[in-house]
């Protein structure tokens, strides 16, 4: 597809990602909270069933009881009278100690027992789909999200590097311009040398165009190698602590070296991305008002940090990273947009903030 194409599709993925994340946010505090409510339901299903079945063992075992006919009691051997068992068939008082041994008690309690493990037992099932259901939403909205991402970094890649054959495109046109200005300021030739001339303005011109390629490579060699240093700089000061040495190159691609180990930027987390590409934005930035090659508008814009799966650690390098190193540019001027976080108010100055409050609107 055309760049412009691509170029679609990839800030129409980035839009999407960006409302999938929030709702993944979103979607693992509903969880969170069947979760809760499923346990709560859990604890009060098991304890009713535990209740109930003790109820039935212990009515189980006095009806055992109740069948037996005791001649004396069992503590201090004193004979149980005829009179008291008789008594005890007409009152249900029992013949040994004389508490009431009927069964209308014992009927109503079961009664109640029965509703309330029916009760929790219904409840438990309730609660039990309602989080199934839950994390079902959950899964599908994480399952988006790896499909975003890999659309991402295909998308960003194939962006890259049609700009990438642009560039090389326009340095193309610039050389051949060059070569066509060195051709015309050569004398032409007389008919009769003309072949002759011609071979040595062919050699003139080709000795010419390796000098200026050369020169070309040369100056960008020595730009990359400032570059890469500045982004290694800048990326360990983002917390990226390990790291030993980034290389960016002219094709373009960056490559890593974290703990000995040697990594592409394509084989990262997305919180180390983000701190990448804000570390190679900076190095070039740097570079550029150092050496006078290139430009830039001055204008930096992060938008919520810590989506991209980034540790609060990690948010606290890069805040507080950015908060040293932007001072350094006299003319950046660097927006973080962000839900609000404790992390990022504490690196950003009251005069320097805006927030929206309950249903105020922030712009």
């Amino acid at each position: 597809p055309s760049d412009p194409e691509t170029k679609r599709r990839l800030e129409a993925s980035q839009i999407e990602m960006a409302s999938v994340q929030d709702k993944i946010l979103y979607q693992s505090n509903v969880v969170r909270d069947a979760r809760e409510a499923f346990h709560q339901a859990e604890v009060a299903y098991n304890e009713d069933r535990r209740i109930y079945q003790e109820f039935q063992d212990a009515r189980a075992a006095g009806a055992i009881f109740r069948s037996l006919e005791p001649s004396c009691c069992p503590r201090c051997d004193v004979k149980v009278t005829d009179e008291r068992k008789q008594q005890e068939l007409k009152t249900h008082a029992c013949s040994v100690c004389g508490e009431h041994v009927g069964e209308e008690d014992s009927t109503l309690r079961d009664s109640d027992l029965k509703a309330a493990k029916t009760a929790s037992t219904d409840a438990y099932k309730v609660e039990k789909e309602a989080l199934q259901k839950e994390i079902k939403r959950y899964t599908l909205l994480d399952d988006r999200s790896k499909y975003l991402s890999n659309q991402l970094e295909a998308l960003s890649k194939q962006f890259a590097e049609h700009g990438a054959w642009e560039k090389w495109d326009r340095e193309v046109a610039i050389l051949e311009a060059r070569l066509k200005e060195l051709s015309s300021e050569w004398p032409q030739p007389e008919e009769d040398e003309g072949s002759d001339l011609d071979e040595k303005s062919e050699k003139v011109l080709k000795a010419a165009h390796k000098v200026v390629d050369g020169k070309i490579k040369e100056k960008r060699e020595d730009t990359l190698t400032e570059v890469s240093e500045m982004i290694t700089y800048y990326a360990q000061e983002f917390g990226i602590e390990h790291l030993t040495q980034a290389t960016l190159k002219g094709n373009p691609s960056l490559e890593v070296i974290v703990g000995g180990v040697k990594n592409t930027f394509s084989k990262v987390t997305d919180g180390e991305k983000l701190r990448y590409k804000i570390a190679t934005l900076l190095a070039m930035i740097h570079v550029a008002e150092k050496s006078g090659v290139g430009r830039h508008p001055g204008l930096v814009m992060i938008d919520s940090p810590a989506a991209q799966e980034m540790a609060p650690e990690d948010l606290e390098a890069l805040m507080s990273g950015l908060a040293k190193e932007v001072n350094e540019f006299d003319h950046l001027q660097l927006f973080v947009m962000a839900r609000e976080d404790p992390i990022l108010l504490k690196h950003i100055p009251e005069d320097h903030l805006r927030q929206a409050r309950g249903n105020d609107y922030l712009w």
